[in-house]
């Protein structure tokens, strides 16, 4: 028996940050900045369940509307490289079905936020970001939409959530 189609989009979006890279990249090493980051609107909530940020370790957490029955979402660690790189493959469901299953790629270029290259005399003052989301999802276009859209978000979010975090 045949399920429903498969929908396969990649998503790219880039941001220039005016935070240095060791800044951005502590905000995702960090559960709570991570949080603060995904946590898009009033109504959302974030519950971490496991947390292991280091390459070969997972996240898990329970996300989505306040009163609606949560996502399960599991993360995996594939590759980390301190203030340049991370490497995951993310898994979204809920109950016994599977909403999306994604690599995702966060690179962190380090810049002089002035002149759009290279670094300042005391290093880094900015940060380029690229994020990379290949997803594949039974739930079509609307669901890769709406990833999209909320990365978006998350990556608006992010330079507060850096400016408060304490890097290694």
């Amino acid at each position: 028996m045949a399920g429903p189609a498969l929908t396969h989009a990649t998503i790219v979006i880039e941001r220039a940050y005016e935070v240095p890279p060791d800044r951005i990249f502590a905000a995702f090493a960090d559960p709570g900045g991570r949080a603060r980051s995904m946590v898009t609107s009033d109504d959302a909530r974030l519950a971490y369940v496991a947390t292991d940020f280091r390459a070969g370790g997972h996240d898990i957490h329970h996300d989505g509307p306040e009163g609606e029955r949560p996502y399960l979402v599991t993360t995996r660690y594939e590759d980390i490289v301190a203030n340049r790189r991370i490497v995951s493959v993310e898994t979204v469901s809920r109950d016994d079905l599977r909403a999306s299953v994604s690599l995702i790629t966060v690179e962190m270029v380090p810049v002089d936020p002035g002149s759009g290259a290279g670094t300042g005399a005391d290093g880094p003052a900015g940060t380029r970001l690229t994020l990379t989301h290949q997803i594949v999802t039974p739930h079509g276009d609307d669901w890769a939409g709406g990833v999209e859209e909320w990365w978006g978000l998350v990556l608006d979010r992010l330079p507060r959530a850096a400016r408060d975090a304490t890097p290694a």
